[in-house]
């Protein structure tokens, strides 16, 4: 899927992307970490896992991470669930800054 450039422009024209990568390994995780930095400014990346740490802190050992460059929220659907599930769950809204 990352390996196609036609593809991959689509995610870069992109406002948002939802991502449900609960269940992607971290190979996959780290493939997409790795493109995130090409998404425009203002971009924002709603996912199941966060892709970086809602306490990130830059420092001279985490410069080349993405946390460098996301905003992370941490939000939680109605105590209701959503149409799919009836429990409550997390996901995170990611910021491209």
């Amino acid at each position: 899927m990352l390996a196609s450039s036609i593809v991959w422009w689509y995610f870069v024209e992109a406002d948002v992307l939802v991502v449900i990568n609960y269940k992607f390994g971290t190979k996959l995780n780290q493939q997409l970490k790795d493109r995130f930095s090409e998404l425009r400014e203002g971009t924002r990346i709603v996912s199941s896992l966060e892709f970086s740490p809602l306490n990130f802190t830059i420092s001279e050992r985490t410069l080349g991470d993405i946390g460098c460059i996301l905003s992370v929220k941490k939000m939680t659907t109605t105590p209701d669930g959503v149409s799919w599930t009836a429990a409550p769950f997390s996901y995170y809204v990611h910021t491209v800054g």
